[in-house]
């Protein structure tokens, strides 16, 4: 469906186009919200496919210059190209309100529109934060910060990290900021409601009743995966069991090589033949593959609230993390998770092998884990709460007519 001009839309959803920003836009047109995207092509035929839901994407003006003309000055036109770009679709499409997800120096132009801007919500992801205002340049610090000090409300998943902009943003009142998880809906993780059932040992190769550990997260660097192979290699899981990382199949420009690095370390680990590399699916096909692992390992530095966790304890996944101040009033050790140093892989690999044999206390980490997500990440929930920041931000219902 073609964009339609003058549609006056409630919120236009900026940034990344995850699987809970998927399901945060299909929460919003379930309770009668016109949402639209911007450079959301993703976003746009996942929902249609997975939600069977439309939702109008507007693309920026694509303006590649080269060799002797990417000068200062000629990128200084294309950013006035793409401000005056922006100004245009803003007064044509009249969104109430910007939902900004995961914050990037870019998305100050939004703020810089002056009148005509409506709004904004800037939620943030962790990796935004450390990417740009903690490691960036100055320049990519200041724009964060201005970001956040223009935005009429701030969510962020995590205590640690709504400590974190109150620390970047001391000014901002405290009751424009709030804790929003991106919830799941636990039903369909727990009892496979309405989702699709894949034979996943057959998918990957995997002989039956043999256990798996499922690492969940990207292979990126960022996420550390050769920890989470080192830790495996020297655990007793390795000698009877399977490791399979999740592939995302979003990068393709980048995702091959990871895998192809990893497999390449577990050659010489002596551990190729227990390593699987389950590929895409679709969001309906996770609740199959979590109901395969016998335990799930993510070994990050530096973190958000991952929704997967919130989907490996509905499904009745113990989690293995690591024990960072960025979990703090989330992830418990031995009370929902098993929390460890992520660099020490000794120590990862017997919580491995803990598992497996400790069925005491995985049960009791999966029922907490479970309830955790009951009380605070189901999906109404998060509707709700995005609603409520919604309202706080200037968006009221029903719309009103004014621009």
């Amino acid at each position: 469906m073609p964009p339609k001009a003058n549609a006056g839309y409630d919120v236009l959803l900026v940034g990344e186009q995850t699987a809970h920003v998927v399901r945060l836009a299909a929460g919003l047109i379930g309770r009668g919200l016109r949402v639209a995207c911007l450079d959301g092509p993703r976003l746009q035929q996942v929902l249609l496919a997975e939600h069977h839901l439309s939702i109008d994407n507007y693309a920026s003006p694509e303006i590649r210059l080269k060799g002797r003309y990417r000068f200062a000055w000629v990128r200084g036109i294309e950013t006035a190209i793409r401000r005056c770009f922006l100004r245009r679709l803003i007064r044509r499409i009249r969104p109430s309100l910007i939902h900004i997800n995961f914050i990037d120096p870019r998305h100050l132009m939004l703020c810089e529109l002056g009148a005509v801007c409506p709004p904004i919500v800037a939620t943030v992801w962790g990796s935004d934060v450390h990417t740009y205002a903690i490691d960036g340049s100055p320049d990519q610090r200041s724009a964060i910060i201005e970001i956040l000090r223009r935005a009429g409300a701030i969510t962020a998943d995590s205590p640690f990290m709504l400590d974190l902009v109150k620390k970047l943003v001391p000014d901002q009142p405290a009751s424009q900021m709030r804790l929003a998880y991106f919830g799941i809906d636990a039903d369909a993780f727990e009892r496979c409601s309405g989702m699709v059932e894949v034979d996943w040992r057959a998918r990957l190769g995997l002989e039956a009743g043999l256990p798996v550990v499922l690492a969940p997260r990207r292979i990126g660097p960022r996420y550390f995966p050769e920890r989470i192979l080192r830790a495996f290699a020297q655990s007793e899981v390795a000698r009877r069991g399977y490791l399979v990382f999740k592939l995302f199949g979003d990068k393709p420009y980048e995702e091959p090589a990871q895998q192809a690095q990893l497999e390449q370390s577990a050659k010489q680990l002596g551990i190729y033949d227990r390593v699987r590399f389950a590929p895409p699916c679709p969001y309906s096909e996770l609740p199959s593959l979590y109901r395969l692992a016998d335990a799930a390992c993510f070994l990050l530095d530096r973190d958000g609230t991952p929704s997967t966790a919130f989907e490996l304890w509905a499904a009745g996944v113990p989690i293995i993390a690591s024990d960072i101040e960025y979990y703090r009033g989330i992830l418990v050790d031995q009370e929902n998770a098993f929390l460890v140093p992520p660099e020490d892989a000794s120590v990862v690999a017997r919580a491995m092998d803990r598992v497996l044999t400790d069925r005491a206390a995985v049960q009791t980490v999966v029922e907490n884990g479970r309830r955790w997500v009951r009380e605070h990440a189901n999906f109404d929930t998060m509707i709700e709460t995005f609603l409520t920041v919604y309202q706080q931000a200037g968006l009221w219902f029903p719309r009103a007519n004014s621009c």
